[in-house]
């Protein structure tokens, strides 16, 4: 059968479609507090969301179609290497004395 997996891929994009959706409205409810919190302007609480789903929204498909052109395993395994890394990297690269934070 050509199409056996179909539902699979449904359940799939469906779920992360919720989830990103989920994430976005635990992300607008935190924002009102941490902007108070942190003494930020409304102007830029929203840019805070915009620059959190803009990125999100638009890398997407694209993501997709890159994992369906290689192999699944590599591929994530690969992306965990570049999440698990980044933090550590960052906080090297603010620790510098010329680095202005």
């Amino acid at each position: 059968m050509q199409y056996e997996r179909r539902w699979l891929s449904v359940i799939a994009v469906g779920l992360s479609i919720f989830l990103s959706a989920l994430d976005a409205t635990i992300v607008a409810l935190a924002l009102p507090s941490m902007a108070h919190h942190f003494q930020l302007s409304d102007s830029l609480a929203s840019a805070v969301t915009l620059s959190y789903a803009v990125p999100l929204t638009v890398l997407i498909l694209p993501s997709g179609d890159l994992v369906s052109r290689f192999r699944t395993l590599p591929t994530s395994q690969c992306w965990d290497l570049v999440w698990g890394v980044s933090p550590v990297a960052w906080r090297r690269i603010s620790r510098c004395s010329y680095w202005v934070v």
